[in-house]
């Protein structure tokens, strides 16, 4: 029996049949590019601030703001590959409760979160509109510094994952842009290390593996050729983790998974370009 491709092959093709589609205007993109409405090399200098949410439905939340700094490179004439990295800093409140029941709050938690990418794609044009398919690879790092809670430790986050999506940008008056970016992250894998010998230091740390999940990002931009501004969503959304055992001095004394949850992130992003 031939077995039906799963819904990340699914999307993976859709993806390329567009990159194929749009080759045939690459040609008339690279000439706008020696014409100068369009930089082949463009270099960004990247601050951002968001407000993000944490939940594990049922067991707890956490909520707070980031900020960050970051970078990127963009090389664009008819193909177009991107490289860009963002690290932000933030703290969180904490929502929760204890395994009997005991309501939880902590204030003022520290965040890490380091993000790299690395995307390719091709531009064509649609009237007065560049549209560009991309696809490429991401990881996401995220620290949550919560062993000033209660019997809380220290969480590291780690995401493997493609972006696939479709940017567009479209002339204004006065040398202004305006576009929209709308992405689905296909989740590769995962993994939870949690640090339980913050709780008691005859408990093993613990990694957990995670499979199942998924992210979504959409935003607008407003950009000229010095400056640049974009409001922006950001979702992940991860199933239940492998089930992995928790063992003090060696010994199994009992099995955990990280639980299902989901974080959103709003925000707004300036950029310098040069």
């Amino acid at each position: 029996m031939t077995k039906s491709p799963n819904r990340k092959t699914q999307i993976i093709g859709c993806v390329l049949a567009l990159f194929t589609l749009s080759c045939g205007s690459a040609t008339a993109v690279a000439a706008q590019d020696q014409s100068g409405e369009i930089q082949i090399h463009r270099l960004e200098i990247v601050t951002e601030v968001s407000a993000i949410t944490y939940k594990e439905p049922g067991l707890m939340e956490e909520s707070g703001a980031m900020v960050g700094i970051g970078g990127s490179y963009t090389y664009r004439k008819g193909i177009m590959l991107q490289a860009e990295g963002v690290f932000k800093y933030g703290q969180v409140d904490y929502d929760g409760s204890t395994q009997s029941g005991t309501p939880v709050t902590a204030n003022g938690i520290d965040n890490y979160l380091f993000e790299v990418r690395v995307t390719g794609g091709y531009d064509f044009l649609v009237s007065t509109t560049t549209i560009t398919p991309y696809i490429g690879l991401g990881h996401r790092y995220l620290s949550d510094n919560a062993d000033t809670i209660p019997n809380g430790y220290q969480r590291e986050s780690n995401y493997l994952y493609s972006p696939i999506g479709i940017t567009t940008k479209t002339a204004l008056e006065n040398g202004w842009f305006w576009g929209v970016t709308v992405e689905y992250d296909v989740f590769w894998s995962g993994v939870q290390k949690s640090y339980l010998s913050d709780v008691d230091s005859r408990i093993d740390d613990v990694e957990n593996d995670q499979h199942k999940g998924y992210g979504f990002r959409a935003s607008i931009v407003f950009q000229n050729s010095t400056f640049l501004i974009e409001p922006f969503f950001r979702y992940w959304k991860i199933e239940d983790s492998d089930a992995a055992f928790i063992t003090a001095l060696g010994t199994p004394i009992a099995i955990g998974i990280e639980p299902d949850n989901n974080s959103t992130e709003i925000g707004l992003k300036a950029a310098y370009i040069f």
